[in-house]
């Protein structure tokens, strides 16, 4: 086998490809659940923190108001609000693919 054959070349090069292709995608997925997981109820706990005066609950602990927005944040009418906090994890976590090694 000729290293040098044009063929050889490309194969080789679609495969580095494909390899930078599928790492950025696994980044981007954990950084969706990253973001739905995480970042979502971080969001609500400012929330809480910022307004629960407003809110009129004011015996209402923490746990109590994230177990309740937990259980109500799965719902069809909550999709977009999760998909933006996939998008947002998504993009954060994928840009560390960009960055150089050991930085």
């Amino acid at each position: 086998m000729d290293i040098k054959s044009p063929k050889l070349k490309v194969k080789i090069k679609m495969k580095s490809l494909s390899k930078k292709h599928r790492v950025i995608t696994i980044h981007t997925l954990v950084g969706a659940i990253i973001g739905i997981v995480l970042l979502h109820p971080l969001t609500k706990i400012v929330y809480w923190f910022e307004f629960k005066h407003d809110m009129g609950a004011k015996d209402e602990n923490l746990w109590h108001f994230l177990m309740g927005r937990m259980e109500s944040a799965f719902v069809v009418e909550m999709v977009p609000m999760s998909l933006a906090f996939a998008i947002i994890g998504g993009e954060c976590r994928s840009s560390f693919c960009f960055l150089p090694p050991g930085a």
